[in-house]
């Protein structure tokens, strides 16, 4: 199973989530706020760019980047999964997903997590 925070009653379901497959909980609308927070301790700081440091697109741009994905929604429903277009995902991120989905009686959402990582491989 993939190594996630255990989240409370009242849980979150939006976030971040590494390619290692932690789930960092993030309150609704605080995505970008969360990343510009949290970038020194995620990624390795020396190895991004001089634009990427001062880049005005944010950091969560740069996350993306390195194969993070975002779970959000703007209109406050069941979170979507959004990653760079071009990255796949990693077997701990489908295995997140796919228990995010499970959990949360999305399982036509959770077999398509699994369709999605066989096509892609």
């Amino acid at each position: 199973m993939a190594d996630r925070i255990k989240m409370e009653e009242g849980e979150v379901n939006y976030g971040w989530l590494s390619p290692t497959g932690r789930f960092y909980p993030v309150s609704w609308g605080q995505h970008d706020s969360w990343a510009q927070d949290h970038i020194k301790e995620l990624v390795d700081w020396e190895s991004l760019s001089l634009k990427e440091r001062i880049s005005s697109a944010g950091m969560g741009d740069v996350l993306m980047n390195r194969g993070w994905i975002l779970l959000h929604n703007p209109r406050h429903g069941l979170a979507i999964p959004t990653r760079k277009e071009g990255r796949r995902y990693t077997k701990a991120q489908a295995d997140f997903l796919y228990d995010y989905y499970i959990e949360r009686g999305e399982n036509e959402r959770a077999a398509q997590i699994i369709r999605d990582l066989d096509e892609e491989i």
